[in-house]
């Protein structure tokens, strides 16, 4: 069986789409050696480099390989020995800013009942350039008519790690809102616009009085009815 290579590795923090640099050191001089570079979600690449007449070596991870946001982990080895990778070690990727343009609203209803107690859930997610989640940022909800009344309800003031946020809009004024999401902890609006109809409530027959009866309209030889007039 391979013994576990005694290289020593180590590489610095970095963010989402930028690249790393990864030290190799405790190896013997001018020889190849293989950087297995591990995703959180369990993919891999390896890379291949060599080692300098100290038997040590500089890396240079390039963002391509770093665009999703989450712990990484390195191992090497000397390829021209019966050896397998050696200990692990970690770094992190962190998400880029805010991408206005990958950043969303998400409206669970489009319309509402104008009558203060209807509404509609408005969820906004917050997303890098490489839609990595964005979270413990604060989010404002603003809205074309001043009317309206905003109410988040998500337990904390920022977003979660799924870069989510929650608000429920109510109104009592019939019309179209246009919401938009500003985020207030790096100044920035989301692209994206939500719209909801807020129509007339229904007028309930104890408003109108008189007597209350009940119709049935059946047709039965005569085909379709055609209309229906009071």
């Amino acid at each position: 069986a391979a013994t576990k290579s005694s290289l020593n590795i180590s590489a610095t923090d970095t963010v989402a789409g930028y690249g790393t640099l990864v030290r190799v050191s405790n190896g013997t001089s001018n020889t190849d050696i293989e950087l297995k570079v591990e995703k959180e979600d369990g993919s891999s690449i390896i890379i291949e480099s060599e080692t300098d007449d100290y038997g040590k070596a500089k890396i240079d991870l390039a963002g391509f390989y770093t665009k999703k946001a989450g712990e990484y982990t390195l191992q090497a080895r000397d390829v021209n020995r019966n050896e397998g990778f050696g200990d692990e070690t970690n770094f992190n990727v962190y998400p880029d800013s805010v991408s206005s343009s990958r950043s969303y609203l998400d409206l669970k209803n489009t319309t509402a009942a104008a009558n203060g107690n209807d509404y509609s859930q408005l969820n906004v997610y917050l997303k890098d350039r490489y839609k990595n989640a964005i979270s413990g940022h604060s989010v404002e909800i603003l809205s074309s008519r001043l009317g309206d009344e905003i109410v988040r309800t998500s337990s904390n003031s920022y977003t979660n790690e799924q870069g989510m946020i929650s608000f429920n809009i109510y109104s009592r004024e019939e019309g179209i809102s246009t919401l938009s999401a500003h985020d207030t902890t790096e100044g920035s609006t989301i692209n994206d616009r939500g719209e909801i109809a807020f129509y007339t409530p229904s007028v309930k027959l104890t408003e109108i009085g008189g007597n209350q009866t009940s119709v049935s309209l059946a047709s039965v030889d005569s085909g379709p009815v055609s209309y229906l007039e009071f």
